[in-house]
């Protein structure tokens, strides 16, 4: 899965929009089971970190970390 990461120029250091994983359970009708499904929502990121920290962040985010 590649990763997606937008600036957004907002005031000094901008926003970071990017894709984030999360687990939702849920009930599947066909067995009655409980499943839990692995879906993407978007990650709003209100305070970017500057310079040598925002280099690691965003090498964080393409490394999985």
């Amino acid at each position: 899965m590649g990763v997606c990461l937008w600036r957004l120029e907002i005031g000094e250091q901008g926003i970071g929009l990017y894709w984030e994983s999360y687990e939702k359970s849920g009930l599947n009708p066909l067995t009655g089971e409980t499943a839990v499904a692995l879906r993407r929502r978007v990650h709003v990121e209100l305070e970017l970190p500057l310079r040598e920290a925002y280099e690691a962040f965003v090498r964080g985010l393409v490394n999985g970390s």
